[in-house]
């Protein structure tokens, strides 16, 4: 499944909502159903091919809530049949996924920086666990730093 995920051969989005078509290790073609939440991607389909859209709700609260609400999911994408306009470039899917994933990383890193120099580690530590200098890590994260 995380093969089909990473490596999709068409992708359709409707409602904000995407399906990937792609195939598995062992070659089956696999449809995924992604929905984003906070910037995160969650598979909350996967079924072999042949799939309507899930709505975006809040988070279920309860365990029952969850289960029924993937329940409501999977039978939303079992039934989906694109239609002209839903299919959107692999390529520009996979660069927008990039993009998302470099901005939580750079945020895990702003974070990491930040909780560094509050616990007092100086900034030419920081610049050699960055890989760059002590005056190049302080330029890029010092004015976040002094505002927290």
């Amino acid at each position: 499944m995380l093969h089909a995920y990473r490596h999709p051969i068409r992708v359709f989005e409707a409602e904000g909502l995407v399906l990937l078509i792609g195939a598995d290790r062992a070659g089956r073609l696999l449809e995924v159903g992604v929905v984003n939440g906070a910037g995160i991607e969650f598979i909350v389909h996967a079924y072999a091919c042949p799939s309507e859209i899930p709505e975006v709700r809040l988070m279920p609260r309860s365990i029952q809530e969850i289960l029924d609400h993937a329940d409501r999911l999977a039978q939303r994408f079992e039934g989906y049949e694109p239609v002209e306009g839903d299919e959107v470039p692999v390529e520009e899917y996979l660069l927008r996924r990039a993009v998302l994933a470099r901005a939580r990383s750079e945020r895990q890193v702003l974070d990491a920086v930040v909780g560094a120099r509050a616990a007092g580690v100086p900034w030419s530590r920081v610049g050699k666990l960055l890989g760059t200098s002590a005056q190049a890590a302080q330029q890029r994260y010092g004015p976040v730093v002094d505002r927290v």
